[in-house]
C-alpha cells in the first residue's frame, strides 16, 4: 500500500498539535487528521462500531456520513 502523504504533509498537518506532554492535544481533531491522512476521501465514521449483544464475533457495523449528509453502513 502506498502512503497518501509524505513526511512534509504530516509535519505541516500536525505542527499546531502539542505533543510535549500527555493528553495536551485535542484528541478529536487529531483523530480526524489521522483519518484524513490515512483514509483520504473516505468519510469519517459518525458512530462507533457496535457488537451484537449476544455474539461478540459478529462483524461490527459502522455508519458513515456521505457528503450530502445521508448515511450508509459499511462493514469492517
Amino acid at each position: 500500500m502506498r502512503p497518501l502523504h509524505d513526511g512534509t504533509w504530516w509535519a505541516n498537518a500536525t505542527r499546531n498539535f502539542n505533543f510535549k506532554r500527555p493528553d495536551a492535544l485535542d484528541a478529536g481533531a487529531f483523530n480526524h487528521l489521522l483519518w484524513a491522512g490515512v483514509m483520504g476521501e473516505m468519510p469519517y465514521p459518525v458512530q462507533r462500531a457496535r457488537r451484537a449483544d449476544n455474539d461478540e464475533d459478529e462483524a461490527s457495523t459502522r455508519l458513515h456520513a456521505t457528503q450530502d449528509g445521508t448515511q450508509h453502513s459499511g462493514g469492517r
